[in-house]
C-alpha cells in the first residue's frame, strides 16, 4: 500500500527508499552503505515504546541529512524526547490514541 501511495505522488522511483526489515538491522546497513535521508516517515508498533530509539539510532548513525526531518508516529502516552543528538522536535500533536512528533536535523 505504502509503495502505491507513494507512486500516485508521482514521485521518482530514485528518491525513494521503502525499507520492509527488521528496523536494528536495517539502520546499521544503511549507516554501512553510507545512507542519509531527508524526511524519514516511522511507524513502529504501538505499546513496544519503539519509536524514542529509533529517533535516537537515527541520529546516533547520521542517517537523517542535514535539514532533514523525521516524521514519528507513536502512542499519545509514549514518552518521546525533546531531542536525539542533533534532531530537535520541532512538531508535536496528538490526534486520540495518536501521536505525531516531528523532529528537525540542524543543517
Amino acid at each position: 500500500m505504502l509503495a502505491r501511495n507513494v507512486a500516485s505522488l508521482g514521485v521518482p522511483d530514485d528518491r525513494v527508499r521503502i525499507v520492509r526489515a527488521d528496523v536494528e538491522a536495517s539502520l546499521d546497513r544503511l549507516a554501512r552503505e553510507g545512507a542519509a535521508f531527508g524526511t524519514v516517515f516511522l511507524d513502529p508498533p504501538y505499546g513496544a515504546g519503539l519509536a524514542a530509539g529509533i529517533v535516537a539510532r537515527l541520529a546516533d548513525l547520521g542517517l537523517v541529512a542535514p535539514g532533514g526531518f523525521v516524521v514519528a508516529e507513536h502512542a499519545t502516552g509514549e514518552a518521546m524526547p525533546a531531542a536525539a543528538g542533533d534532531l530537535v522536535e520541532a512538531v508535536r500533536r496528538a490526534y486520540g490514541r495518536t501521536a505525531i512528533t516531528v523532529y528537525r536535523r540542524s543543517a
